[in-house]
């Protein structure tokens, strides 16, 4: 499966659907879980996901994202984990770069958050 790069969005299916936004905008004190997915081949750090009918390609972040939540996480320790593996964001953007990565995975059913 070839797709785009892609981050700004963390996932990219053909055809899919915008899911509904989330209720609230995601803060540093927020926790978030990854979802298990029916079936994940990583592959160079990205992924290909198969969730709730749908065959996904996720981006290197994302997929780190969902590895580092395999258990409930703040969204401020998951920024300092996942720039510990792949590096600080650029301009000290981590948390708001992180943010909207995770809103995405949430939109697409592949995280849940809480608080």
């Amino acid at each position: 499966m070839t797709g785009p790069s892609l981050p700004p969005g963390a996932a990219t299916s053909p055809g899919s659907t915008s899911p509904p936004a989330l209720a609230a905008p995601l803060g540093p004190t927020a926790r978030v879980r990854a979802v298990p997915v029916r079936d994940e081949v990583v592959r160079d750090g990205a992924s290909v996901v198969l969730h709730d009918g749908q065959v996904l390609h996720l981006s290197v972040i994302a997929t780190t994202v969902r590895l580092l939540a395999a258990d409930w996480v703040t969204v401020a320790d998951l920024v300092s984990r996942v720039e510990e593996e792949v590096g600080p964001a650029p301009d000290g953007e981590g948390l708001a770069l992180l943010t909207s990565q995770l809103e995405e995975l949430a939109r697409l059913g592949l995280v849940e958050v809480a608080g």
